[in-house]
């Protein structure tokens, strides 16, 4: 399969994966399907698109010449649901398990008839995790956690100076921009508002603009006169810290768009400038969100890394060296190679520049 994110094939599927992720918040709490679909709709003289849905009603009226059905539940051998009547006359057929990502082998389980074009193939391979992984967070009733990340060769996310724009291609901007619309809410540190100033905003896509989470210990960012832009776009910031607000409150006046929430500390003396992960992947899900999309800084993806919440990471490589500047990650030492945190990967081309997909390894 060719590897090459082509702009064309993701918008021919593009409203195909908005209308999936809106069909998931609302079914959050309905009982899990086993499978959706994806089908093409051809119209004349109009450019091939494609459409979702989780009617198997509709896909015997519409008759589509090609289908492909994400399963939730992992099928066993031989996919009893693909040998159903109803779609038995459908020219091609593809399943999609996500399931099987985990444990590095090709999602891609099944298929029967004409090839469909490997680009259109490698966009829905690209994005349809980051919407699957709502099923795992029912399961587990922790929100799913992917993350992103843009890099040089030796490793840097930024100049010592702490200049960064831009590490990555435009391509691989606008694949950040794809992943804000495709997650509820979007997460960065205090350390990321400060330097970049962010939006975090969708604007190179067709897509709603995620909820946005700030990890903020010391409410720093409440205490400043800047005026960040995150806390001028339309929507509410949750600001997670673990502070007391009386003295922040005493002096400074919040921000009408922010919403400060207040999360334990870790337990211990070495940790008790840490805010505890599990309370505030807890906190989130209390707000109803159940995909997040850490998109920065180096420190606070580490936060998630080191902590074994990390589901997926995204990581863009550029054809650059600075040899000295700020690391892509800051995690505790480890004194054997084997305990290290190991990663199945698969790669993609993004404009000629390589992103990597990684997925935790889950040993036995």
């Amino acid at each position: 399969m060719e590897c090459a994110i082509l702009d064309s094939s993701v918008n021919q599927i593009w409203e195909s994966l908005l209308d999936f992720k809106r069909w998931r918040q609302n079914h959050s709490t309905a009982p899990e399907v086993p499978y959706v679909f994806f089908y093409p709709f051809e119209a004349e003289q109009q450019p091939s698109r494609w459409c979702f849905t989780a009617s198997l009603e509709i896909i015997v009226k519409t008759a589509p010449k090609a289908l492909i059905i994400v399963y939730f539940s992992t099928p066993k051998p031989p996919y009893p649901h693909i040998n159903e009547v109803a779609i038995a006359h459908i020219p091609t057929l593809l399943a999609f398990d996500p399931s099987a990502l985990s444990l590095g082998a090709s999602p891609w389980i099944h298929s029967r008839g004409p090839r469909l074009p490997s680009h259109l193939l490698t966009a829905f391979r690209l994005y349809l995790p980051c919407l699957a992984g709502h099923h795992i967070a029912s399961q587990k009733r922790l929100p799913w956690i992917s993350a992103h990340l843009a890099q040089t060769l030796d490793g840097k996310i930024a100049a010592a100076s702490g200049h960064s724009q831009w590490i990555s291609n435009y391509a691989d901007r606008k694949h950040a921009h794809r992943l804000r619309a495709l997650h509820d809410a979007v997460l960065v540190g205090r350390g990321t508002v400060e330097k970049d100033n962010p939006r975090l905003t969708v604007r190179e896509v067709p897509g709603e603009n995620p909820k946005r989470v700030i990890l903020d210990r010391q409410c720093h960012l409440l205490t400043g006169e800047k005026p960040y832009r995150i806390f001028q776009e339309p929507g509410h910031n949750w600001l997670l810290h673990s502070d007391s607000l009386n003295k922040i409150e005493t002096h400074h006046a919040i921000p009408e768009k922010v919403i400060p929430l207040g999360v334990r500390n870790q337990a211990g003396e070495k940790n008790g400038k840490l805010m505890d992960l599990k309370a505030v992947l807890e906190t989130i899900w209390s707000l109803g969100i159940r995909s997040v999309f850490v998109e920065g800084g180096g420190k606070t993806l580490s936060f998630f890394l080191a902590g074994g919440q990390t589901d997926l990471l995204h990581l863009h490589i550029a054809p650059l060296l600075l040899g000295s500047g700020l690391p892509s990650f800051q995690l505790p030492p480890v004194a054997r190679i084997q305990e290290g945190t190991y990663f199945h990967m698969t790669h993609f081309c993004l404009d000629k520049e390589i992103l990597l997909e990684c997925l935790p390894r889950h040993h036995a």
